[in-house]
Protein backbone atom coordinates (compact mmCIF):
# COMPACT_ATOMS: atom_id res chain seq x y z
CA UNK A 1 0.00 0.00 0.00
CA UNK A 2 1.65 3.68 -1.13
CA UNK A 3 1.78 5.61 2.06
CA UNK A 4 -0.06 8.83 2.49
CA UNK A 5 1.78 12.01 1.01
CA UNK A 6 3.15 14.24 2.85
CA UNK A 7 0.26 17.00 3.87
CA UNK A 8 0.84 20.62 3.22
CA UNK A 9 1.30 22.67 6.35
CA UNK A 10 -1.45 25.06 7.49
CA UNK A 11 -0.69 28.30 8.06
CA UNK A 12 -0.33 29.26 12.02
CA UNK A 13 -3.57 30.09 13.16
CA UNK A 14 -4.27 30.31 16.76
CA UNK A 15 -7.73 28.81 15.47
CA UNK A 16 -9.05 27.37 12.67
CA UNK A 17 -11.87 28.93 10.53
CA UNK A 18 -15.44 27.29 11.70
CA UNK A 19 -17.32 27.05 8.21
CA UNK A 20 -20.26 24.79 9.08
CA UNK A 21 -22.21 25.18 12.26
CA UNK A 22 -21.44 23.33 15.38
CA UNK A 23 -23.16 20.14 16.16
CA UNK A 24 -26.04 21.31 18.17
CA UNK A 25 -26.99 23.69 15.07
CA UNK A 26 -26.95 21.30 13.03
CA UNK A 27 -29.81 19.18 14.94
CA UNK A 28 -32.03 22.30 14.92
CA UNK A 29 -31.67 23.25 11.35
CA UNK A 30 -32.35 19.61 10.48
CA UNK A 31 -35.78 20.16 12.62
CA UNK A 32 -35.90 23.93 10.87
CA UNK A 33 -35.74 22.35 7.51
CA UNK A 34 -38.18 19.46 7.89
CA UNK A 35 -40.81 22.83 8.58
CA UNK A 36 -39.33 25.23 5.51
CA UNK A 37 -39.62 22.49 2.94
CA UNK A 38 -43.49 21.97 4.41
CA UNK A 39 -44.07 25.26 4.38
CA UNK A 40 -42.47 26.30 1.16
CA UNK A 41 -45.24 26.68 -1.93
CA UNK A 42 -42.89 26.33 -4.46
CA UNK A 43 -40.55 23.72 -3.18
CA UNK A 44 -37.65 25.47 -3.13
CA UNK A 45 -35.47 26.51 0.58
CA UNK A 46 -33.28 29.19 1.52
CA UNK A 47 -29.90 27.92 3.02
CA UNK A 48 -27.64 30.36 4.28
CA UNK A 49 -23.99 30.19 4.63
CA UNK A 50 -21.93 29.60 7.74
CA UNK A 51 -19.03 31.64 7.32
CA UNK A 52 -19.63 34.09 5.32
CA UNK A 53 -22.94 36.07 3.93
CA UNK A 54 -24.73 34.95 1.94
CA UNK A 55 -28.41 32.95 1.14
CA UNK A 56 -28.63 30.17 -1.34
CA UNK A 57 -32.06 29.48 -2.85
CA UNK A 58 -32.57 25.61 -4.25
CA UNK A 59 -34.84 23.01 -4.67
CA UNK A 60 -35.97 21.15 -1.29
CA UNK A 61 -35.73 17.74 -2.42
CA UNK A 62 -31.78 18.66 -3.90
CA UNK A 63 -29.18 17.30 -1.55
CA UNK A 64 -26.79 19.96 -2.87
CA UNK A 65 -29.71 22.56 -0.60
CA UNK A 66 -30.72 20.24 2.13
CA UNK A 67 -26.88 19.54 3.37
CA UNK A 68 -26.03 23.42 2.51
CA UNK A 69 -29.12 24.58 4.99
CA UNK A 70 -28.62 21.95 7.80
CA UNK A 71 -24.69 22.63 7.67
CA UNK A 72 -24.60 25.90 6.50
CA UNK A 73 -21.91 24.49 3.96
CA UNK A 74 -20.74 23.14 0.56
CA UNK A 75 -17.68 21.26 0.40
CA UNK A 76 -16.34 22.37 3.37
CA UNK A 77 -12.63 21.56 3.21
CA UNK A 78 -12.82 23.55 0.02
CA UNK A 79 -14.74 26.16 1.34
CA UNK A 80 -12.50 26.98 3.84
CA UNK A 81 -9.48 26.80 1.78
CA UNK A 82 -10.66 28.91 -0.67
CA UNK A 83 -11.71 31.99 2.09
CA UNK A 84 -8.29 31.05 4.30
CA UNK A 85 -5.50 31.81 1.20
CA UNK A 86 -7.73 33.20 -1.51
CA UNK A 87 -7.94 37.14 -2.35
CA UNK A 88 -8.71 38.29 -6.11
CA UNK A 89 -7.44 41.60 -7.06
CA UNK A 90 -8.31 44.30 -9.58
CA UNK A 91 -7.72 42.77 -12.92
CA UNK A 92 -7.65 39.20 -12.22
CA UNK A 93 -10.19 36.93 -13.36
CA UNK A 94 -11.85 33.60 -11.48
CA UNK A 95 -14.33 31.05 -13.06
CA UNK A 96 -17.13 28.68 -11.99
CA UNK A 97 -17.57 26.22 -14.52
CA UNK A 98 -20.47 24.33 -13.25
CA UNK A 99 -21.57 26.70 -11.54
CA UNK A 100 -24.92 24.67 -10.05
CA UNK A 101 -26.95 27.26 -7.71
CA UNK A 102 -23.64 29.54 -7.18
CA UNK A 103 -22.16 28.83 -3.85
CA UNK A 104 -18.36 29.29 -5.12
CA UNK A 105 -19.46 32.42 -7.75
CA UNK A 106 -20.75 33.93 -4.70
CA UNK A 107 -18.30 33.00 -2.31
CA UNK A 108 -15.74 34.30 -4.93
CA UNK A 109 -17.33 37.52 -5.33
CA UNK A 110 -17.12 37.69 -1.42
CA UNK A 111 -13.19 37.57 -1.98
CA UNK A 112 -12.88 39.79 -4.61
CA UNK A 113 -11.82 43.11 -4.58
CA UNK A 114 -13.28 45.89 -7.00
CA UNK A 115 -12.21 44.86 -10.28
CA UNK A 116 -11.68 41.55 -9.95
CA UNK A 117 -14.14 39.74 -12.62
CA UNK A 118 -15.92 36.23 -11.79
CA UNK A 119 -18.01 34.40 -14.25
CA UNK A 120 -20.49 31.66 -13.87
CA UNK A 121 -20.99 28.92 -16.27
CA UNK A 122 -24.27 26.79 -16.06
CA UNK A 123 -25.61 25.04 -18.81
CA UNK A 124 -28.54 23.82 -17.50
CA UNK A 125 -31.92 26.19 -18.11
CA UNK A 126 -33.50 25.42 -14.56
CA UNK A 127 -30.62 25.78 -12.81
CA UNK A 128 -29.36 28.54 -14.68
CA UNK A 129 -32.55 30.81 -13.57
CA UNK A 130 -31.69 30.06 -10.27
CA UNK A 131 -28.02 30.83 -10.35
CA UNK A 132 -29.36 34.59 -11.43
CA UNK A 133 -31.78 34.50 -8.77
CA UNK A 134 -29.33 33.61 -6.18
CA UNK A 135 -26.45 35.99 -7.50
CA UNK A 136 -29.34 39.00 -7.83
CA UNK A 137 -30.44 38.36 -4.01
CA UNK A 138 -26.88 38.11 -2.59
CA UNK A 139 -25.89 41.60 -4.39
CA UNK A 140 -22.51 38.91 -6.19
CA UNK A 141 -21.01 40.89 -8.60
CA UNK A 142 -20.52 37.36 -11.29
CA UNK A 143 -21.05 36.99 -15.08
CA UNK A 144 -23.28 34.08 -15.27
CA UNK A 145 -23.50 32.29 -18.60
CA UNK A 146 -26.03 29.86 -19.71
CA UNK A 147 -23.86 27.44 -21.90
CA UNK A 148 -21.53 24.52 -21.11
CA UNK A 149 -17.66 25.02 -21.97
CA UNK A 150 -15.96 22.16 -23.36
CA UNK A 151 -13.41 21.34 -26.22
CA UNK A 152 -15.26 22.60 -29.54
CA UNK A 153 -17.94 24.84 -30.21
CA UNK A 154 -21.64 23.44 -30.77
CA UNK A 155 -24.27 21.75 -28.87
CA UNK A 156 -24.56 18.82 -26.95
CA UNK A 157 -26.93 16.62 -24.89
CA UNK A 158 -27.48 17.54 -21.51
CA UNK A 159 -28.47 14.10 -19.31
CA UNK A 160 -30.33 15.60 -16.33
CA UNK A 161 -30.88 13.58 -13.46
CA UNK A 162 -33.40 13.28 -11.12
CA UNK A 163 -34.07 16.38 -8.97
CA UNK A 164 -32.40 14.61 -5.62
CA UNK A 165 -29.41 15.80 -6.90
CA UNK A 166 -29.27 18.68 -9.43
CA UNK A 167 -25.26 18.34 -9.20
CA UNK A 168 -25.37 15.14 -11.37
CA UNK A 169 -26.46 16.27 -14.48
CA UNK A 170 -24.04 15.63 -17.23
CA UNK A 171 -22.61 15.72 -20.65
CA UNK A 172 -21.94 12.39 -20.70
CA UNK A 173 -24.76 9.52 -21.10
CA UNK A 174 -26.18 8.66 -17.40
CA UNK A 175 -29.25 8.58 -15.61
CA UNK A 176 -31.64 11.02 -17.26
CA UNK A 177 -34.45 10.31 -15.21
CA UNK A 178 -35.30 13.79 -15.54
CA UNK A 179 -34.91 14.82 -19.11
CA UNK A 180 -32.30 15.96 -21.98
CA UNK A 181 -31.85 19.32 -22.55
CA UNK A 182 -29.98 20.01 -25.94
CA UNK A 183 -27.44 22.89 -24.60
CA UNK A 184 -24.90 25.14 -26.33
CA UNK A 185 -20.71 24.22 -25.83
CA UNK A 186 -18.61 26.91 -26.68
CA UNK A 187 -14.34 26.67 -25.67
CA UNK A 188 -13.15 28.78 -23.19
CA UNK A 189 -10.15 30.05 -25.61
CA UNK A 190 -13.12 31.47 -27.67
CA UNK A 191 -15.26 33.14 -24.60
CA UNK A 192 -11.93 34.25 -23.14
CA UNK A 193 -11.16 35.85 -26.64
CA UNK A 194 -14.81 37.38 -27.30
CA UNK A 195 -14.25 38.76 -23.97
CA UNK A 196 -11.55 40.85 -24.53
CA UNK A 197 -10.09 39.53 -21.62
CA UNK A 198 -6.51 39.76 -23.18
CA UNK A 199 -3.92 38.77 -20.89
CA UNK A 200 -5.14 38.85 -17.44
CA UNK A 201 -4.49 36.08 -14.95
CA UNK A 202 -6.63 33.19 -14.28
CA UNK A 203 -6.11 33.50 -10.42
CA UNK A 204 -8.51 30.53 -9.74
CA UNK A 205 -10.70 27.84 -11.78
CA UNK A 206 -13.28 25.90 -10.31
CA UNK A 207 -14.12 22.98 -12.97
CA UNK A 208 -17.01 20.34 -11.76
CA UNK A 209 -18.68 19.04 -14.38
CA UNK A 210 -19.34 15.37 -13.45
CA UNK A 211 -17.12 13.60 -15.70
CA UNK A 212 -16.75 16.12 -18.81
CA UNK A 213 -13.90 18.22 -16.93
CA UNK A 214 -11.04 16.64 -19.36
CA UNK A 215 -12.82 17.96 -22.49
CA UNK A 216 -13.43 21.50 -20.64
CA UNK A 217 -9.53 21.63 -19.75
CA UNK A 218 -8.80 20.92 -23.49
CA UNK A 219 -10.91 23.83 -24.14
CA UNK A 220 -9.08 25.89 -22.02
CA UNK A 221 -6.63 25.24 -24.45
CA UNK A 222 -2.79 27.93 -23.57
CA UNK A 223 -5.28 29.53 -20.91
CA UNK A 224 -4.79 26.31 -18.52
CA UNK A 225 -1.09 27.50 -18.50
CA UNK A 226 -2.14 30.78 -16.97
CA UNK A 227 -4.12 29.64 -14.46
CA UNK A 228 -2.42 29.69 -10.81
CA UNK A 229 -5.36 27.79 -8.70
CA UNK A 230 -7.49 24.90 -10.71
CA UNK A 231 -10.03 23.48 -7.87
CA UNK A 232 -10.82 20.02 -10.03
CA UNK A 233 -13.59 17.56 -9.44
CA UNK A 234 -11.70 13.93 -10.61
CA UNK A 235 -13.45 11.66 -11.88
CA UNK A 236 -11.19 8.75 -13.00
CA UNK A 237 -13.93 6.38 -14.60
CA UNK A 238 -15.06 9.01 -16.78
CA UNK A 239 -12.81 9.23 -19.67
CA UNK A 240 -12.66 4.85 -19.71
CA UNK A 241 -16.61 4.98 -19.59
CA UNK A 242 -16.11 6.62 -23.26
CA UNK A 243 -13.36 4.18 -24.09
CA UNK A 244 -10.43 7.07 -23.80
CA UNK A 245 -7.19 6.76 -21.52
CA UNK A 246 -7.44 7.68 -17.91
CA UNK A 247 -4.24 9.11 -18.18
CA UNK A 248 -5.31 11.77 -20.89
CA UNK A 249 -6.40 13.94 -17.88
CA UNK A 250 -3.54 13.93 -15.81
CA UNK A 251 -0.91 14.28 -18.84
CA UNK A 252 -2.66 17.45 -19.99
CA UNK A 253 -2.79 18.27 -16.23
CA UNK A 254 0.89 17.82 -15.74
CA UNK A 255 1.53 19.66 -19.58
CA UNK A 256 0.44 22.61 -18.13
CA UNK A 257 2.75 22.63 -15.44
CA UNK A 258 0.53 22.45 -12.51
CA UNK A 259 1.18 20.62 -9.57
CA UNK A 260 -1.31 18.68 -7.68
CA UNK A 261 -2.93 17.96 -4.34
CA UNK A 262 -6.09 16.42 -2.48
CA UNK A 263 -8.13 17.24 -0.59
CA UNK A 264 -8.61 14.22 1.99
CA UNK A 265 -11.18 15.17 4.94
CA UNK A 266 -9.24 18.08 6.51
CA UNK A 267 -6.18 17.58 4.91
CA UNK A 268 -4.78 18.43 2.00
CA UNK A 269 -1.75 16.31 0.57
CA UNK A 270 0.59 16.76 -2.22
CA UNK A 271 -0.06 13.40 -4.80
CA UNK A 272 1.82 12.28 -8.23
CA UNK A 273 -0.10 11.98 -11.13
CA UNK A 274 0.76 8.37 -10.70
CA UNK A 275 -1.19 8.21 -7.54
CA UNK A 276 -3.56 10.21 -9.46
CA UNK A 277 -3.95 7.10 -11.67
CA UNK A 278 -3.83 4.56 -9.21
CA UNK A 279 -6.78 6.72 -7.17
CA UNK A 280 -10.12 4.46 -8.00
CA UNK A 281 -12.74 6.97 -6.27
CA UNK A 282 -13.39 10.34 -7.01
CA UNK A 283 -11.68 13.28 -5.60
CA UNK A 284 -11.33 17.32 -5.24
CA UNK A 285 -8.16 18.61 -6.48
CA UNK A 286 -6.41 21.42 -5.56
CA UNK A 287 -3.46 21.84 -8.94
CA UNK A 288 -1.61 25.04 -8.31
CA UNK A 289 1.61 26.29 -10.42
CA UNK A 290 4.63 27.09 -8.70
CA UNK A 291 3.82 30.75 -8.68
CA UNK A 292 0.47 29.77 -6.90
CA UNK A 293 1.57 27.42 -4.99
CA UNK A 294 3.81 30.36 -2.62
CA UNK A 295 0.66 32.60 -3.27
CA UNK A 296 -2.34 30.27 -2.78
CA UNK A 297 -0.93 28.08 -0.32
Amino acid sequence: MTPDPPSIQPKTTTRRLRVQHPWPMRVLRTLQFGWARLASSDGYVCARAASFDACFTGPAADVITRHAYRRGVHEPAVTRYLIENVRLQAGEIALDVGANLGWYSILLSRLGEPGARIFAFEPDPETYRLLLRNLQANGAAVEACNFALGESAGTAQLHRYKRSNNGRHTLLSGNASGGIVRVPVHPLSTFWERAGLGARPIRLMKVDVEGFEYFVLRGAGELLRRCACLVLEYNPGSLPSLGLKSQLLTELLAASGLEPHVFVGERLLRVSFAELLATPSQRNLLLTSPAGSRRFC
